[in-house]
């Protein structure tokens, strides 16, 4: 009788086969005049992931111009779209075009201008707003993401902890 030591690896990662979804805590509110730099929500991430679909709704929207909705890699300053097949650095954005939510309780949704950009395990993603000043606000804000689990190679220091 064989004895099973466990799943074999590759030099390339093993990408399961399922989409599981990760969600931002829900936003209450967010005001008028809330600029890209401003941290709204926090996710942190278990596993090395690959993100296919950003989801947003809001309950409310107000009034003035474009409501906008762009995920970034830890808490500094957005930069550039996460690279194709490697590991998004810090301040990678996920959309080159932040999501534009215009109607209330009407679901808005984007595939990722990187879809194969890998985010680090144990990473942090980080949920940006934009509002208009004035009259810009967005009331019960909920953001949800497609993610595909990805499994590292053993010998990869940045191997997933599940």
């Amino acid at each position: 009788m064989a004895v099973k030591t466990g799943k074999s690896h590759s030099t390339s990662s093993i990408q399961f086969d399922a989409l599981v979804a990760g969600a931002f805590e829900p936003i209450a509110a967010v005001g008028a005049g809330i600029a890209n730099t401003v941290v709204q929500a926090r996710l942190p991430l278990p596993f090395r992931c690959k993100i296919r679909r950003v989801v947003a709704v809001a309950s409310a929207i107000g009034t003035g111009g474009a409501h906008t909705v762009q995920i970034v890699v830890g808490t500094g300053a957005p930069g550039a779209v996460g690279p194709q097949d490697a590991v998004a650095p810090g301040g990678a954005i996920v959309l080159s075009t932040p999501l534009a939510l215009a109607t209330a309780d009407l679901p808005v949704a984007a595939v990722p201008t990187e879809p194969d950009a890998i985010y680090p395990v144990i990473g942090l993603l980080t949920l940006r707003v934009v509002t208009p000043a004035g009259t810009g606000s967005l009331t019960n804000l909920r953001v949800t993401l497609a993610l595909v689990p990805i499994d590292g190679f053993p010998t990869d220091p940045n191997v997933n902890t599940f």
